[in-house]
């Protein structure tokens, strides 16, 4: 369900879930797992580079 969601969305991961007949809580805990840990990583990745600039410790690394 988790390769449906990296390949298109939470849509793709509803549906895989629903083609494999999970259960709501299933579903729901998935979708909830995905966000919980793909925002932050996301806004990890969107202020790397701002991180990156900042930081002499990385620069000389």
């Amino acid at each position: 369900m988790f390769v449906g969601t990296y390949t298109g969305g939470s849509s793709n991961l509803t549906t895989i879930a629903v083609g494999l007949d999970a259960s709501k809580n299933t579903i729901a805990s998935a979708n909830a797992a995905d966000y919980v840990v793909g925002i932050p990583t996301l806004i990890l990745m969107f202020a790397t580079p701002a991180l990156y600039k900042s930081s002499k410790w990385l620069k000389k690394l």
